[in-house]
């Protein structure tokens, strides 16, 4: 597939080349067709849309003067799934099939689009977050031939191409064969987890500081106490990690993420003092944090915790591990929350360790807490006394294999 012109980003996890992006001026392109349109077929992807006023395509397949297939969605933002009835221009002999979503797209924000042809009964489905959302009787279809388009439009007869896309597209598919509507369900279970805030704590030029949030969303931190930086991070590099004798910490001056939903906190924590307590990142709740993450002296062990509320108790998955000199002495500890399952799940170096079961998480509107845990009053319990490094926030629960590949790329076909 001709990539020219495509940048390759961060997906909604965080991963350096998990998402296209593209800016409504070029697409994906593969000569061929990559499914038989007139066999039944299942195409689908991930797609956030910058701006849902434009006509767009997600995907297509062409034929010499139409196209066998074209998934997009329309300038009123909702989405489309369109055949036509033969390999001709519209009014010179083709014939339109097409249905529309009741879903109405919001720019930032992801959905699952599916289109399915089941040829066995002649029908075409369409599908937004696993939903149902639109069936067709077409009849038999026929077999486009030409190039299989990622991001835009256009057939085999004309070299110029339309419908731009723009935007993310993310796990991108084309299926021989009509998938079953609860396969598509299954997809839903874990929708792509969006990056809230990130902090390197890496040295920037102005207006930019080591306590930027580096994602753009304005998840700014501000040092209370003294600031100090250590100029070598985790990775040996020269890079900042940001310092705590016990007393100082960051914080953000609001929310980051809703807490009652599910949600995965990432860092790289090291504790120079392990004859006391020390919280590496918190959330603060309605009296002290919603959320830890932290090493707890008493167990001797480091833990992703929700400490207790008036309705529901600690919750804690904890696990002993031993910081390696690979990493100058620092853990990368991972704390996931899914709510579909109730639980709390830690990780540790990029493998799974521990999960806390029964998990009903308060909603909260405090603020993210660097290097200690903050009570809602503004005071701080557990002050760490070390380092954290590079940080990431994300609305969503991070599946095993992408934590794992995040510490180490071949990690999870042995951990997960």
């Amino acid at each position: 597939m001709n990539t020219d012109g495509i940048t390759v980003g961060a997906d909604p996890y965080n991963r350096p080349s998990g998402a296209i992006e593209l800016n409504g001026e070029t697409c994906l392109e593969y000569p061929e067709s990559v499914v038989a349109t007139d066999r039944s077929f299942t195409v689908a992807s991930w797609v956030n849309i910058e701006d849902p006023a434009r006509l767009e395509t997600i995907m297509s397949i062409a034929g010499e003067n139409n196209m066998g297939l074209r998934l997009r969605h329309l300038e009123n933002g909702v989405f489309q799934f369109r055949l036509v009835s033969a390999d001709a221009a519209e009014g010179a002999g083709a014939t339109v099939r097409q249905r529309s979503s009741t879903t109405t797209a919001e720019a930032g924000q992801w959905y699952h689009i599916a289109g399915v042809y089941d040829a066995s009964v002649g029908q075409m489905h369409l599908y937004v977050n696993g939903v149902l959302e639109g069936s067709l009787t077409v009849g038999k279809q026929w077999q486009a031939t030409g190039a299989t388009l990622i991001g835009c439009a256009g057939t085999e007869s004309d070299a110029t191409r339309g419908e731009y896309f723009t935007g993310s597209l993310h796990d991108v598919r084309f299926w021989r064969g009509a998938v079953e509507s609860y396969e598509l369900a299954d997809m839903m279970a874990a929708p792509p987890a969006e990056t809230a805030a990130r902090w390197d704590f890496n040295n920037f030029d102005e207006p930019l500081t080591p306590r930027a949030d580096v994602t753009g969303n304005g998840n700014d931190l501000a040092i209370t106490g003294t600031e100090f930086y250590d100029p070598v991070g985790y990775n040996k590099a020269p890079d900042n990690a940001l310092l705590f004798e016990g007393t100082s910490h960051a914080r953000t001056t609001g929310p980051v993420i809703a807490t009652d939903e599910s949600f995965t906190i990432a860092t790289w924590m090291r504790a120079d003092d392990v004859t006391r307590d020390g919280v590496a990142v918190s959330i603060t709740g309605g009296s002290r944090s919603t959320i830890v993450v932290k090493y707890s002296v008493a167990n001797a062990r480091w833990e992703f915790a929700a400490p207790p509320t008036a309705e529901h108790p600690w919750h804690v998955a904890g696990a002993a591990a031993t910081p390696s000199d690979t990493h100058m002495g620092y853990l990368f500890l991972v704390g996931v929350y899914d709510l579909p399952s109730n639980e709390l799940r830690l990780y540790i170096d990029g493998a799974p360790v521990a999960t806390a079961t029964d998990v009903v998480m308060p909603s909260s509107t405090g603020s993210v807490v660097i290097g200690a845990e903050g009570n809602a009053d503004g005071t701080i319990r557990d002050g760490l006394i070390g380092a954290v490094d590079d940080t990431i926030i994300w609305q969503g629960a991070l599946e095993c294999a992408t934590i794992a590949s995040i510490f180490l790329p071949t990690l999870p076909e042995e951990v997960c």
